[in-house]
């Protein structure tokens, strides 16, 4: 089965593309989270803290859908590696939130701005107009994914 298909037919080149992009997404995370010693949701783990800050390990089982066991191991995993660390949380002293350690983070920054470079450059040689019809598609396709899984 060397050719590339598609479980559903008929669908528009921009439902295709996109698929092929998450695909590619994926791989790349991977190679990224072997270059830097991790675990592909070890990574998608701290990507969720750099962005979202501070979250409180239930939290961040959710996003990840992990069980609350597994997303503890993570948390020691990564806290022993240096990459995260527990906090107190700020609204309740009996709880603890974990976040990104900034030196972890400046290390994903620079072996990510490469490849984020790279797309930036992609989407660049766009006219003003194809950007804007990408950017509102792209946007749309995330509020849809948003909508779709909070159900």
């Amino acid at each position: 089965m060397g050719e590339r298909r598609h479980l559903l037919e008929g669908l528009a080149g921009p439902t295709v593309a996109l698929e092929a992009v998450n695909r590619a997404t994926h791989e790349f995370t991977g190679r990224q989270a072997r270059r830097a010693g991790l675990h592909p949701t070890d990574l998608w783990a701290l990507r969720l803290l750099d962005v979202h800050g501070s979250l409180g390990p239930t939290q961040l089982a959710r996003r990840l859908d992990l069980r609350p066991a597994s997303t503890t191991a993570l948390i020691d995993r990564l806290e022993a590696a240096g990459h995260l660390e527990r906090v107190p949380d700020p609204h309740d002293r009996r709880r603890v939130t974990v976040r990104s350690r900034e030196e972890s983070f400046r290390a994903r920054l620079a072996q990510w701005e490469p490849a984020v470079r790279a797309l930036d450059d992609v989407a660049r040689h766009l006219s003003d107009d194809e950007g804007a019809v990408v950017e509102r598609y792209l946007r749309a396709v995330v509020a849809t994914l948003d909508e779709l899984g909070a159900g």
